[in-house]
């Protein structure tokens, strides 16, 4: 009788031990099935930090609010000074503020993002600076998506879109202490005007020099809208879409 209690105590004991696993794979699957919703990133004091989230100590804690988010990250303090050496976003963008700092310890060396095969005066597409570099891991991306947690910009292999928003150029590897946002769309206004610039260079190509600021074609007929130039045709040559006014 005490040998049958034994055996079924342990039988118990087993199947007690099975239940447990099953309930941490189901809430393994679970976690993995859930997408993470994009915080957003709003910057209504315009001082380039981000007022939803940031983590300028990289303890995995959201300063905004003291509580602590999601993330792949480890925490490491060499010199003892309570902020993380691997990871930190005191901007509040998703992308690890200390991203050129990592990549240079680990031997990666940036090439020229400068390269004009063509000579048109704009850079090539595929002139990646970071080429090489596992970019990802440097982007809040818990579930692996592709798309930033905080600002839902998508990442690769090249592009984590750091200067994109606040006073952290990640890609740059510098705070700009000079952040201005007059326009309020989270951007340094001297960045928003070097694409700007880059986007009317662009389209001057297209046009044969003249300066267009944007191609803007509303109607959806292929022809510039007010700059009597399209991407097929002149208005008012007496051609359109390849094909003679009339026919």
């Amino acid at each position: 009788m005490i040998i049958l209690k034994k055996y079924i105590t342990l039988f118990m004991m087993i199947q007690l031990v099975l239940f447990c696993r099953l309930l941490d794979a189901l809430a393994q699957n679970a976690s993995d099935s859930v997408s993470i919703s994009v915080v957003g990133y709003i910057d209504k004091n315009k001082d380039g930090i981000n007022d939803l989230f940031h983590d300028a100590n990289g303890d995995g804690i959201n300063d905004v609010n003291d509580r602590p988010y999601l993330h792949k990250f480890d925490f490491n303090d060499e010199n003892k000074d309570q902020v993380n050496d691997l990871w930190r976003d005191e901007d509040g963008d998703g992308v690890n503020d200390l991203m050129i700092s990592l990549l240079r310890q680990s031997g990666f060396k940036p090439k020229s993002s400068w390269i004009d095969m063509d000579g048109d005066g704009i850079r090539d597409k595929n002139a990646h600076e970071f080429e090489g570099a596992d970019l990802k891991k440097y982007v809040l991306d818990t579930d692996d998506d592709g798309i930033n947690d905080i600002t839902g910009l998508e990442v690769d292999d090249y592009y984590v879109h750091g200067y994109r928003y606040g006073m952290i150029d990640e890609e740059g590897g510098k705070k700009l202490a000079d952040f201005n946002d007059d326009d309020g769309d989270y951007m340094h206004d001297r960045y928003a005007k070097r694409f700007s610039d880059d986007l009317k260079r662009k389209n001057m190509g297209r046009t044969g020099g003249r300066n267009f600021d944007y191609f803007i074609d509303k109607d959806g007929d292929g022809i510039c809208d007010e700059r009597g130039l399209g991407g097929l045709g002149r208005r008012g040559s007496g051609r359109r879409h390849g094909k003679k006014s009339g026919n």
